[in-house]
């Protein structure tokens, strides 16, 4: 189990006592606090943890929306201003929870920005940021400490719940760790940066160009010799894997994932929110992993 995990398995990171200090907001133990994520995976995170206690809506959900032309309504507005703990990833992922942030609020909020929870503010840095297995449990430990400031007679619950989940994420953990073992090294490819994190931690080199997945990830066109590149990666079969988002699809990226299929490299699709919609956050991502050992032929 890593180092992480096991320092949140015993204390959480900061008091909720100190963090309540700060102010308190009205919530009752027998009233859901109502809490909005940016897009859910964190919101996943956040059900997990409050339970039956919380109230939770992902703005970002439905997995058959390309993120990057996801537009806020004045229902989601309204839905930011009542809520009592907001979640957004932040670095730039989802710009709308700011916006509807500055709206205003009907009463005390809590705000967590999970970019600055983890300390990831380089512009250039990867915001997909809960494919970053072994941290979840550090912007789990801040979501949970803001519930607990909003509903204070609850924190023993929420406590509970929160090391629940990451006992959770402990055995995903554990999954990589298999992986790494038997495969470590092995080259993948991706379309976009959603999985790289995961495929870090699973000891897996990607070799595709990086300014391909920006592009993608940039809505434009990659450039011919990034392109071409990834093709030749394909075609020559010097990946283990194709990662391909399956919520961003465009003439690109469905010539690359032909390829791959073309040279009879498996092609693991993963999604930039919880699929299916609804799924808990371990399950979704105990899935995704599930797929992956079996392209890489590991044995979990």
């Amino acid at each position: 189990m890593s180092t992480t995990i096991t320092r949140l398995l015993g204390v959480p990171v900061v008091s909720a006592i100190f963090l309540a200090s700060c102010g308190i907001g009205t919530a009752s133990s027998s009233v859901p606090l109502r809490v909005v994520a940016g897009e859910s995976p964190w919101g996943a995170v956040a059900a997990a943890i409050g339970g039956n206690r919380v109230n939770v809506v992902s703005l970002l959900a439905n997995p058959a929306l390309d993120p990057h032309s996801f537009t806020a309504t004045a229902a989601d507005a309204a839905l930011v201003n009542q809520a009592s703990v907001v979640i957004e990833n932040g670095m730039g992922y989802d710009p709308y929870v700011g916006q509807l942030l500055a709206t205003g609020a009907t009463g005390p909020r809590r705000v967590v920005n999970v970019s600055s929870v983890l300390k990831v503010v380089r512009s250039d840095a990867n915001p997909h940021l809960w494919y970053w297995i072994d941290h979840v449990p550090i912007a789990a430990a801040a979501i949970e400490q803001a519930m607990a400031a909003q509903d204070p007679r609850n924190r023993s619950y929420f406590l509970a719940r929160l090391k629940n989940f990451t006992m959770g994420i402990a055995t995903l953990v554990k999954e990589l760790a298999t992986i790494k073992l038997e495969r470590h090294g092995s080259t993948v490819a991706q379309t976009e940066r959603v999985a790289a994190y995961l495929l870090t931690e699973a000891g897996l080199r990607i070799v595709s160009p990086l300014g391909f997945s920006l592009a993608i990830e940039n809505g434009v066109a990659p450039s011919f010799s990034d392109q071409r590149t990834i093709q030749t990666q394909l075609k020559d079969r010097r990946v283990a894997v194709l990662v391909y988002n399956v919520q961003t699809v465009s003439g690109v990226t469905t010539q690359v994932q032909q390829s791959a299929q073309n040279a009879s490299i498996p092609v693991l699709g993963v999604s930039e929110v919880v699929e299916p919609e609804g799924a808990s956050f371990v399950s979704w991502q105990h899935a995704q992993i599930t797929r992956l050992s079996a392209a890489l032929g590991v044995h979990q």
